[in-house]
């Protein structure tokens, strides 16, 4: 799949930015914080990490918590380090091999932008490069698949795919989290056969990106962090 191109800021020690790229288009960034809780009702699915996979193309960035950009596959193995470059506050993805960060200034953002292959970095003193459209972070607001599909969430957790030209909606997901929060819809892939979705348990400070089959075969838990994710 091609790259998968809104939200309180909230400041912890353990900060992650997340930029999911399914095959190679564009960006999305989510900002959380990473911490472990045991002991309570989890409705999230599989770790992705322990089972990858290899059906799921593409791969993900994020910040970890010792402040290095951090690429794993969209399968959830293979995690390397890119670079440290410390405090980091937005994390983009431009293309196939170019990606941006930056940080949060009184004067604006200033951007890093590095190439993944080479390791060459230019910095420039605004949040928009010559070619990027939008500033760092920025991600469209369509939730129509390219297939013409949509998410929707109820109350008791339940996701649903439905279109505007079907009546019904077919149900790919039973989340048992009725007393919890309820998953929120993240972004398509490209190719409309996967979704992501946030969730963010109330009983724990935790808050998850989770992978989805569009027809329902798959779901994983691909990052678990905490408190605050900022789609943007």
């Amino acid at each position: 799949m091609a790259a998968l191109e809104a939200c309180d800021r909230v400041t912890a020690r353990d900060r992650l930015t997340v930029v999911a790229v399914f095959a190679g288009l564009s960006a999305l960034v989510v900002t959380i914080f990473l911490v472990f809780a045991f002991g309570q009702h989890d409705p999230s699915p599989p770790s992705m990490q322990d089972t990858p996979n290899p059906a799921i193309p593409g791969e993900v960035l994020y910040l970890a918590t010792n402040q290095c950009i951090t690429r794993i596959d969209a399968s959830g193995a293979n995690r390397r380090e890119i670079v440290c470059p410390g405090r980091v506050d937005y994390l983009a993805r431009l293309d196939e091999r170019t990606i941006v960060y930056g940080v949060y200034g009184p004067a604006g953002a200033p951007a890093t932008q590095r190439d993944l292959v080479s390791g060459q970095e230019t910095v420039y003193p605004t949040a928009v490069t010559p070619d990027k459209v939008g500033p760092i972070g920025s991600y469209p607001s369509e939730q129509r698949s390219v297939l013409g599909e949509y998410v929707t969430v109820d109350p008791d957790g339940s996701v649903y795919r439905s279109n505007s030209t079907e009546p019904g909606r077919t149900r790919i997901f039973d989340c048992d989290c009725a007393e919890f929060r309820t998953p929120q819809f993240f972004t398509w892939s490209p190719d409309g056969q996967w979704v992501m979705l946030m969730y963010w348990n109330n009983n724990k400070p935790e808050q998850e990106l989770w992978i989805l089959a569009r027809d329902g075969s798959f779901a994983g838990t691909l990052v678990t962090a905490g408190p605050n994710a900022s789609p943007s």
